[in-house]
């Protein structure tokens, strides 16, 4: 596990008040408890710990930790 799956695991953990040890395919929503308030709060703390900034038509890509994996990878390579 490299250090953004481990990062993003740990936030979504603390914001939704869930044990670490989910699927990571999971739906954050569907399975995980996240409303709307606990996913603005998830990219919010996302764009803090990792300094990037998710563009909106976007965000639908943080419904996994995969997902979400994939998405912020993805920003932090083009921001370079």
């Amino acid at each position: 596990m490299d250090n953004t799956e481990t990062t993003l695991r740990a936030l979504i953990a603390k914001i939704g008040e869930i044990d670490a040890n989910f699927s990571a395919d999971a739906d954050l929503r569907d399975e995980l408890g996240f409303d709307s308030y606990l996913g603005v709060e998830y990219s919010f703390e996302i764009e803090r710990v990792f300094k990037i900034r998710i563009p909106l038509e976007r965000v639908e890509e943080l419904k996994t930790l995969n997902r979400a994996v994939g998405l912020v990878t993805s920003l932090l390579s083009s921001a370079k």
